[in-house]
């Protein structure tokens, strides 16, 4: 799942230009430029996982669009990630990252003006993961249309309003 969300992620990142860093994103108190620097943050836990272990105290580094791209290319373990003194199952991980990457690359196309919603078999994945969506780093969940897509309903599910992603 997360290469499929990196891929969406680095498309959308490629769109970004100087003049859209002040723009504002769905998340209604984030800029661009705010999204850019947490996604820095997550695509460097993502890629320090690959090794298999992640420093709790992450450091920031390298561009967003190259770490993107390696996980991408499948820089995600498939076994248990220790962090800190606990372990996290990679599947856990893979999902967990892959909604991170598509809802954030899906907040950075709408807060750039394009139309390029989440891959449907993507977000059919991420409904079916089991991952909780009621969290506090995620706005109030909206109800989807009755014509929503998979893709509409995982961003219902996580606060986002984009009557866009329902089946015409």
């Amino acid at each position: 799942m997360i290469e499929t969300a990196a891929k969406y992620l680095a498309e959308a990142l490629e769109h970004v230009r100087p003049a859209d860093l002040d723009a504002p994103t769905p998340c209604t108190e984030w800029t661009v430029r705010d999204l850019l620097a947490h996604l820095g943050d997550a695509t460097a836990v993502l890629l320090e996982a690959a090794d298999g272990a992640v420093d709790v105290e992450p450091r920031f580094g390298g561009p967003v669009l190259a770490r993107a791209r390696l996980l991408a290319a499948g820089g995600v373990p498939r076994g248990p990630v220790r962090i800190g003194d606990r372990e996290l199952d990679g599947d856990l991980l893979d999902a967990a990252g892959a909604l991170e990457l598509a809802v954030h690359g899906w907040d950075l196309n709408t807060a750039l003006g394009r139309i390029d919603p989440i891959p449907e078999t993507l977000a059919l994945q991420l409904l079916s993961a089991g991952l909780p969506v009621d969290r506090p780093e995620f706005a109030p969940a909206t109800t989807p249309p009755p014509t929503a897509t998979a893709a509409g309903r995982l961003l219902s599910s996580l606060g986002r309003d984009d009557h866009a992603e329902s089946a015409a």
